[in-house]
């Protein structure tokens, strides 16, 4: 088993809004769709086109504050 530990400020969830919401800045809000086909051509194209420009998310939060972390709250220390 392996555990993943994600910052409380910057969650992968926090990541997905954000590309939802540059997918509704930049695709969906300052445009009208005829249909349903058309909307979903519009989506994969901007999917492709975001996808050559992506960048791996990188974590600034270390291993050691992970560990700092834990041990402080294992100990009841309230600063961590």
């Amino acid at each position: 088993m392996q555990i993943y530990w994600l910052p409380t400020n910057a969650s992968w969830l926090d990541q997905i809004e954000i590309w939802f919401s540059i997918l509704q800045r930049k695709l969906l809000q300052p445009n009208h769709f005829c249909s349903l086909n058309e909307l979903k051509f519009a989506i994969y194209n901007f999917i492709a086109h975001y996808n050559q420009t992506a960048q791996p998310l990188k974590w600034s939060y270390t291993a050691e504050q992970l560990e700092h972390k834990l041990s402080t709250r294992l100990r009841g220390d309230v600063a961590a």
